[in-house]
């Protein structure tokens, strides 16, 4: 991610100043905007937040290199901003970098060839957009983005396949268990697109309708015959027939010949899955759900408000506390705890998690899905 970001910054130094040369300074401040949020804030650093705040020794280089990005991006930012908002880059120029005493002094940036790289970027932008389908996904079967899923499967466009490479990233960023996929997709939408996804093995329901207004003046009183017989036949063996250019039924002994222009053809997700799709980009989500995954959606929301309640405490976000308190929780979800399957202590940053009232201390009141528990850090 950091080569990917180091490469988006390339580009916006340069777009920024012929933009300002050209007096278009209007195109500058959103190329700028563009850069700080969606690339800066809501890709790069959500994709590395979970690494900053591990503590383990061995892996502080992976983040003083984290560091070293972040800082070369917030000084880029604030030195190009400088002409729209100068009083204040000049205040964080000041507090945060300040090697000079103003950021006048300042060399404008230059753009770094060897920093460009087109393929990473072009990684990144698939998925960046994957993520972005997932997410639908996950809103139709209205299944939180921390909640841990069992799989995801996902087609891209063919000319984008290269973020396979990424494969590793994009389970964690989807916070999904298991990652089928890339599949490469030709077709966007319509027959091929779900002809595609039946071939791939995708999961997928194919939806078949006859065109009535064009079967019906063909077919007459042997309408109600031919729908039932297509709702009786394998969807799958129709849409391959279909595809060669043909589905014949034989009723009474007549054989009725039906083109692809005959039907009219969809698709949904298979049972046990949600779906969404734009720009060519699919993602399926599992929304297979038991004991266990409950418990782990239960427990993804219970860390949120812990720390919620360390911030709204005032407690430093990299202090380890002693202990954090949680009462009324279900002997299912304490179980998952104790066994270390969900590691709750770690995520909230405390040494260690009871479950026994303690009188001396004060609880918040929070309410979880309707089940209603009680919290305190310490």
């Amino acid at each position: 991610p950091e080569m990917w970001l180091l490469s988006k910054m390339q580009g916006v130094i340069k777009i920024v100043k012929e933009r300002i040369q050209k007096c278009k300074f209007h195109e500058a401040a959103r190329a700028i905007d563009d850069f700080a949020i969606n690339s800066l804030s809501q890709t790069y650093m959500q994709s590395v937040r979970t690494e900053l705040w591990d503590d383990d020794k061995a892996k502080q280089d992976r983040r003083h290199a984290i560091y070293a990005t972040i800082s070369a991006a917030l000084r880029c930012i604030d030195i190009i901003i400088h002409p729209f908002c100068p009083f204040t880059t000049e205040y964080l120029y000041d507090m945060t970098f300040g090697q000079k005493k103003s950021i006048l002094l300042e060399e404008w940036p230059k753009v770094d060839e060897s920093l460009l790289n087109h393929d990473i970027e072009e990684e990144f932008d698939s998925l960046r957009s994957l993520l972005s389908v997932a997410a639908s996904a996950r809103a139709r079967a209205r299944l939180k983005r921390r909640w841990t899923l069992q799989e995801a499967i996902i087609a891209v466009p063919s000319d984008r396949t290269g973020v396979k490479h990424l494969k590793s990233y994009l389970t964690q960023q989807m916070n999904v268990k298991k990652l089928t996929g890339p599949t490469p997709a030709k077709a966007q939408s319509g027959f091929e697109q779900i002809y595609e996804m039946m071939i791939h093995n995708m999961p997928i329901k194919p939806i078949i309708e006859l065109n009535r207004g064009r079967v019906g003046p063909r077919v007459k009183g042997a309408m109600p015959k031919l729908v039932g017989n297509l709702k009786r036949g394998n969807p799958h063996d129709i849409i391959k027939s279909i595809k060669a250019g043909q589905y014949v039924i034989e009723l009474d002994g007549i054989e009725y010949i039906l083109t692809p222009e005959d039907f009219i053809i969809d698709m949904e997700p298979a049972d046990g899955y949600q779906m969404a799709s734009k720009d060519g980009y699919t993602v399926f989500i599992s929304t297979e759900r038991n004991d266990a995954t409950v418990s782990q959606w239960f427990l993804r929301d219970v860390a949120r408000r812990i720390q919620n309640l360390r911030k709204e405490s005032g407690y430093d976000p990299t202090q380890i506390l002693d202990t954090a308190y949680i009462l009324n929780l279900d002997k299912i979800i304490i179980q998952s705890i104790k066994s270390g399957e969900f590691d709750l202590a770690k995520t909230v940053r405390v040494k260690e998690i009871l479950f026994d009232r303690n009188p001396d201390i004060s609880y918040s009141d929070i309410d979880i899905d309707g089940q209603k528990i009680q919290i305190a850090v310490i």
